[in-house]
């Protein structure tokens, strides 16, 4: 019936890749984007598609014999076969690696940010902070807030900085407002001291979803 075919034609419109990827471990990754561009019907060129996006090499690598990150990397592809509209990306980043995670995030953002919609779940907020335009903040499996990230990034970026200084031969580290250097109280306060560092903190992760949420993630 139509009902039907509006929900196959869904499908065909939605990708998604979880923290544990669906892919047969014994099988090439050749093998295993063959078999999923068949499923949603796509004549796709596979070795074009690896040669796209820099992972040719890994072409006849079983999945067994693949990194964690790269098992990833690979079940990303796996939900680009069919150009989605849609991408749902769970827990991507759980259990990795930063210089996996930054691998993995770097792709997303030169290869599939452009060509689809992509919803990522996270309970980390770097990297959310770094692809999302906009970030829903869920509490209780409920959406407390909507905001954009360029509000969070000037709301919460760079907000403090510390400053060493020298005064009276003794050495001092006070936390100021980013603020203080329009104030021209700042300028009063340069002749007066000698400035031995300054140093910057940002909100970032599970303080800054406290700050927004008033949830303690970690209780």
């Amino acid at each position: 019936n139509k009902e039907s075919l509006k929900m196959k034609d869904f499908h065909k419109e939605l990708g998604y890749s979880f923290e544990k990827p669906y892919l047969f471990e014994k099988k090439t990754v050749y093998q295993n984007l063959t078999y999923y561009s068949k499923l949603y019907q796509k004549s796709l060129n596979i070795d074009s598609f690896l040669k796209s996006v820099n992972y040719s090499k890994f072409r006849n690598t079983p999945i067994k014999n693949l990194s964690n990150s790269s098992k990833i990397f690979v079940n990303i592809l796996r939900s680009m076969i069919s150009e989605p509209k849609l991408m749902i990306f769970d827990n991507l980043f759980e259990d990795m690696f930063l210089d996996e995670r930054e691998l993995i995030f770097d792709f997303l953002l030169k290869n599939a940010r452009n060509r689809s919609t992509i919803v990522l779940l996270d309970r980390h907020m770097f990297f959310p902070l770094k692809i999302a335009d906009r970030i829903t903040f869920v509490v209780n499996n409920e959406i407390h807030k909507i905001t954009s990230t360029a509000t969070l990034k000037s709301k919460y970026q760079n907000q403090q900085v510390t400053i060493t200084y020298e005064k009276n031969n003794s050495l001092y580290e006070e936390c100021f407002s980013k603020s203080i250097f329009r104030e021209d109280t700042f300028l009063q306060f340069l002749k007066e001291v000698s400035i031995q560092e300054i140093t910057t903190k940002n909100i970032i992760d599970d303080e800054l979803y406290k700050l927004e949420t008033g949830v303690d993630l970690n209780e």
